[in-house]
């Protein structure tokens, strides 16, 4: 039961933000293991869909030999809006579960669900978020 309320509270949320469901939803056994294999699958990504995609890596025990990794995109001008908002009221943790579940494209969806692998990978999705410096000057 709460898993089907988590499931149509994300379908709702992703058709309300205006993002589209991943591509490949996977199941939560994911194959890739290992940091090469992530790195292959990470460069096949990129190549196919032509824009930047992340890897996140979480390692699942603490030898860190085995990995539950997730790929995502940038975020549009939507996410980064709600993500915004979210920070201004302090909800630092709402915004980065927005932006991965925005812009989630496959992967170990523990990565989503499992609290100890979320928070380690939210600890690193400000790294997604980046700008460019503007420039302004007035005469």
């Amino acid at each position: 039961m709460i898993l089907l309320l988590r499931l149509s509270y994300l379908c709702s949320f992703l058709k309300l933000s205006g993002c589209k469901q991943p591509i490949n939803p996977t199941p939560m056994s994911y194959k890739i293991k290992t940091l090469q294999e992530a790195e292959k699958k990470l460069g096949e990504l990129k190549e196919s869909r032509k824009e930047d995609v992340f890897m996140i890596a979480v390692p699942e025990d603490d030898q860190g030999q085995t990995l539950a990794v997730g790929f995502i995109k940038n975020p549009n001008r939507s996410v980064l809006s709600q993500v915004m908002s979210l920070m201004l009221s302090n909800d630092v943790v709402k915004g980065a579960e927005v932006v991965l579940h925005s812009c989630w494209l496959e992967g170990d969806d523990r990565i989503k669900e499992d609290d100890q692998f979320f928070f380690s990978a939210i600890n690193v999705i400000d790294q997604v978020i980046s700008f460019r410096q503007a420039i302004i000057k007035k005469k």
